[in-house]
């Protein structure tokens, strides 16, 4: 279970100060804030292992295919990581803490297949690419 909890962790973490990116960060902030919308409905309204081991694959496939285009967010916007605002992203930073905070209570739903061990697999594919993050 400890294993289970450090890969949520890890994605939860990673999920919430990234955000943005590519030549205008607003536009790949509003494709991340869709990816994550998606991912708290899916969990949210998950009924079974399968629904969440489908949300969480959909989430790491936009997350991965993301992945190029957040690294060059950080390039464009080093202090983002440590908090320093920037006027441009204002609006889509507010959207997105919005939308993670509702990400706690679907993660509620979720706690209910984690010891699926698809449910297992698909947190660790997870964890793996948002680790990639972190790397660059």
């Amino acid at each position: 279970m400890n294993r289970i909890s450090g890969i949520l962790a890890v994605a939860l973490l990673l999920l919430i100060p990234v955000t943005g990116c590519g030549s205008d960060g607003s536009s790949v902030l509003k494709k991340q804030i869709e990816a994550t919308e998606n991912y708290v409905s899916g969990m949210a309204n998950a009924k079974s292992a399968d629904d969440v081991v489908t949300t969480i694959d959909k989430f790491t496939e936009d997350m991965k295919e993301l992945l190029p285009e957040l690294l060059e967010f950080e390039k464009k916007y080093p202090g983002y990581r440590e908090g320093k605002a920037y006027e441009e992203l204002e609006a889509d930073v507010k959207k997105m803490e919005d939308v993670s905070q509702k990400m706690t209570e679907a993660m509620g739903n979720m706690m209910k297949y984690m010891m699926d061990p698809k449910v297992q697999e698909a947190m660790t594919r997870m964890g793996e690419e948002m680790s990639k993050l972190e790397e660059e």
